[in-house]
């Protein structure tokens, strides 16, 4: 759940009485545990394709997670993959709706990630939730590459998702702001859902978790020294915030080297575990763009489309 004191965005809901601006309110029924992160999203996708009778699609907006793709594409009525995000992208969105209902359909929903992993990309979040309003179809976001500590979803995503260890342990939250969706929300979960979680995997989410927002600014530490190593000739893009607020944003950094002969370079020198996990207790390196994309032409199209160089 969020921190009681974890910052708010102009995007968070304001209390009346002192207009300062707080993350929602949670209760045990808005909160679902998962085995992994794909298990999650996964059960979601499959408890709103059971719900309306397997004839809606859904999109993938943006950069989305690999197995988050191939789930929107391989179950239920199929998946729009709108790859970029730009504004030409949303009108491609709207579209796409019109012509949904013009068939006497809608959008299921829309899965997003915020930030988008690796490369930190972060779609209009405001567009995406008036689309929604004006379309009636969840907006859904993947939080994993932030964290619910220094991201704050609530009133704009009707569900996010994030895996505080990634690979192990997944969460569904629904926001209880964006009623009525809510209701109907909490009301699909209550007739689906059955606790997949192994036990000792939840004893262990339970130790790892007791000083969780202690351990995140642990992460934080090393950023800076590594941000300002990479801040030289090599790196073309260096994407990470060196200063901001506590407990901080997390110890994920996307670099982007200017040859492909200079990453070649570090992966081959740098004695760390190759690993594209996040939040180990180890730092970890891992190559997303080739081994994520490049291995098929529709790979290598839609790397182009995210601005990623494969040569």
């Amino acid at each position: 759940m969020p921190a009681p004191n974890a910052p708010g965005t102009s995007l968070s809901p304001v209390r009346p009485s002192t207009g300062e601006r707080l993350p929602a309110n949670l209760e045990p029924d808005d909160v679902y545990l998962f085995p992994t992160r794909s298990a999650a999203m996964y059960r979601l996708h499959q408890y709103l394709h059971k719900a309306n009778g397997n004839e809606y699609k859904s999109v993938a907006f943006g950069p989305v997670f690999v197995s988050a793709f191939y789930i929107l594409r391989e179950w239920g009525a199929g998946c729009l993959e709108i790859v970029r995000n730009s504004d030409e992208d949303m009108q491609q969105l709207q579209e796409f709706c019109e012509i949904e209902i013009s068939a006497d359909r809608k959008v299921q929903a829309v899965y997003v990630e915020f930030p988008c992993h690796p490369n930190f990309e972060c779609c209009d979040l405001y567009t995406l939730r008036r689309l929604a309003d004006v379309y009636q179809f969840l907006l859904v976001v993947d939080a994993s590459a932030g964290d619910i500590c220094n991201i704050d979803l609530s009133s704009v995503a009707d569900v996010f998702i994030f895996a505080p260890f990634h690979a192990m342990c997944g969460i569904t939250v629904l926001d209880p702001l964006n009623r009525p969706t809510h209701q109907r929300l909490r009301k699909l979960f209550s007739e689906n859902y059955r606790n997949e979680v192994f036990h000792l995997d939840a004893e262990a989410l339970v130790r790892s978790t007791s000083n969780y927002r202690a351990s995140l600014r642990r992460t934080e530490q090393p950023c800076k020294p590594c941000r300002n190593f990479f801040a030289k000739p090599g790196g073309k893009s260096i994407k990470y915030r060196v200063q901001g607020f506590t407990p901080g944003y997390g110890g994920l950094i996307s670099i982007e080297f200017e040859k492909l002969e200079y990453a070649q370079a570090f992966f081959n020198a740098a004695e760390l575990c190759p690993s594209s996990n996040l939040r180990e207790s180890v730092t970890c390196i891992y190559p997303s763009n080739g081994a994520l994309y490049g291995c098929t032409p529709e790979d290598e199209f839609k790397a182009e489309c995210r601005g990623w160089s494969m040569a």
